[in-house]
């Protein structure tokens, strides 16, 4: 092979596995880029009233909105905590709190740090119509933004613990360090 046609085989060559580098290199970044990003989820559980150890005495705590007024002795208190561990901010970010169980929910607020963060319910209910799955939106949701949300609900009758407490959101994220504590 004369040296012409060796040196433009080596220079196609060359070319050829430069491109398929180049190629590979692409779909490692698309695939880093797209991938999963993280929210840091905390989920904490708890009884509003202690749990006597006597049938004797019981307590109730009475909720009341516009006119109605409800008693309940089996409510319970979770908190929510919801962090931006993502390298991106978002407009908005939105996630569902689901109960299972019969647990339900008769109320639930939302808090940012301040002002400029909103956070708030998208489903009607009240005290009288209570839930099992709550979703709420997240305005922004920029990086390491923390926003908590406190859940009042309660639990069916004979029931002694609360049953397991999701939170879902969309599939291009991922939970990082959910827990439910006080369980």
């Amino acid at each position: 092979m004369d040296p012409i046609n060796l040196q433009l085989l080596v220079s196609v060559a060359t070319l050829f596995t430069g491109a398929v580098a180049a190629k590979f290199l692409d779909i490692l970044y698309q695939k880093y880029i797209n991938r999963p990003q993280g929210v840091g989820v905390n989920i904490d559980a708890n009884p509003v009233l202690p749990i006597l150890p006597t049938n004797n005495i019981s307590m109730n705590i009475a909720f009341k909105q516009n006119t109605t007024v409800l008693d309940f002795d089996n409510l319970y208190a979770a908190t929510v905590d919801i962090e931006n561990l993502t390298d991106k901010d978002y407009d908005c970010f939105q996630f569902g709190v689901d109960f299972s169980g019969g647990d339900k929910v008769i109320y639930a607020e939302g808090t940012g740090k301040d002002r400029y963060q909103n956070i708030s319910s998208v489903n009607n209910y009240d005290i009288s119509n209570p839930i099992d799955k709550i979703d709420f939106v997240c305005k922004p949701f920029n990086k390491r933004d923390k926003y908590k949300v406190t859940v009042f609900f309660t639990l069916p009758c004979g029931s002694q613990s609360t049953s397991k407490i999701k939170i879902l959101f969309n599939s291009q994220f991922k939970t990082i360090g959910q827990g439910t504590f006080g369980h």
